[in-house]
């Protein structure tokens, strides 16, 4: 049974070490190619997936004119780099009743990849 999902516990370790330790952004780029079909970069452009413009620091299910699942809106997750890293891993069990259907991110260097290019692409 997984833990709820907050981000009221202190974050450590390498998920969610500072920006200035992750790899170039590149390196996550073809690892975003699977997000594409669904999350957009660009400001107010939602498609199956809300859209990730400025998505660190965001509450999840905040996004204007997305229908989110109940358990994403009602989640009190604000979007990190550990928590992210941690959705990315399992988002079934991270938001049990989540509407996500992407696969799970399983190797740790390809999440820490993505979300270096997800914090540049995001601002």
């Amino acid at each position: 049974v997984a833990a709820p999902a907050t981000n009221a516990e202190p974050e450590t370790g390498p998920e969610s070490a500072p920006t200035h330790n992750f790899p170039p952004p590149d390196a996550g780029r073809k690892i975003f190619d699977q997000c594409r079909g669904c999350h957009s970069l660009s400001p107010s452009q939602n498609g199956r997936g809300p859209t990730l413009y400025h998505l660190f620091g965001r509450r999840a299910g905040s996004v204007p004119g997305f229908l989110y699942s109940p358990a994403m809106k009602n989640s009190v997750i604000v979007w990190t780099a550990g928590t992210l890293d941690r959705f990315l891993r399992n988002p079934r069990a991270f938001v049990p009743g989540s509407n996500m259907t992407s696969p799970d991110i399983k190797d740790p260097r390809d999440r820490k990849n993505l979300l270096a290019f997800l914090r540049e692409a995001t601002r």
